[in-house]
């Protein structure tokens, strides 16, 4: 417990001293992470501005989505080791608040990205934290291998909502369900140089939603959920499309629950 401790403390340090612009945002950072010693899933929405490189962004959250910023900037799980071009066309699938895509933005200048989230708390800080963004374009829509109405279970932590049925929670949302194929022909983008994959579980579905789009996508980056996802498929899927892995890694407590995070691309 003193160690889990210790470790929070250094990632709040951290957090603090390279990521918040100023210092009204370094007490709203440092109160998150004391109220997520009283409760994992504390709801109270707060505003501050995040630094990235030499950008700043105004963001809102609840405070349990700390553990969200400390995936992206502390772990930093979308530091990628395939360099994309410039001004690249990024999609975000299972986009949640948005601490990925404007990690990802602050790190592509002039990028293009297409983010989706289906759950209607996650969309509503979303579109606060991009929609002033230029460029961006934002769909409240869960991605999958076919179109159509689905039901999403919510969790107690925004981020582990889910369409797959895993227990996390008794209350259900009905959400519009697209291909991402289907979307990216509607949207007139024919490459996609990044796609992120946070779809808690629905990553081989989203994949197979594609069809031969996947021919026109470089590098994919996300997590895979080893229990809920034939990952061998989803593997073998992606090298059918000339997509190979070149990173698999367990972050936290993901090898005891069987979440890895992945990035895989189109080796020239």
């Amino acid at each position: 417990m003193i160690a889990e401790k210790l470790a929070r403390l250094r990632e709040m340090l951290y957090i603090i001293r390279r990521h918040a612009a100023d210092n009204r945002s370094r007490a709203v950072l440092a109160g998150c992470y004391l109220s997520i010693l009283r409760s994992a899933t504390e709801q109270t929405p707060v505003s501050f501005d995040l630094s990235i490189g030499n950008r700043v962004f105004p963001f809102h959250m609840r405070r349990s989505d700390i553990f969200t910023i400390a995936e992206i900037m502390y772990e930093r799980q979308y530091d990628l080791d395939t360099a994309l071009p410039e001004r690249p066309v990024i999609v975000d699938a299972g986009a949640n608040i948005g601490v990925a895509c404007i990690w990802l933005l602050a790190n592509n200048p002039g990028a293009t990205l297409v983010a989706f989230e289906p759950a209607p708390d996650n969309f509503a800080f979303l579109k606060q934290n991009l929609e002033h963004i230029e460029g961006v374009t934002l769909y409240q829509e869960a991605l999958g291998d076919h179109a159509g109405t689905v039901e999403l279970h919510l969790a107690t932590h925004g981020a582990v909502h889910s369409i797959v049925d895993v227990g996390v929670g008794s209350e259900t949302v009905s959400v519009p369900m697209v291909t991402l194929g289907d979307r990216l022909d509607s949207h007139s983008i024919t490459h996609v140089d990044l796609l992120k994959l946070d779809v808690e579980g629905s990553e081989l579905d989203v994949i197979q939603g594609l069809g031969e789009r996947l021919d026109n996508v470089d590098t994919v980056v996300g997590e895979v959920h080893e229990h809920l996802v034939d990952a061998d498929a989803f593997y073998a899927l992606l090298e059918q499309h000339g997509i190979r892995p070149v990173s698999k890694t367990y972050y936290g407590s993901g090898e005891s629950e069987g979440v890895h995070a992945f990035e895989a691309t189109r080796l020239q």
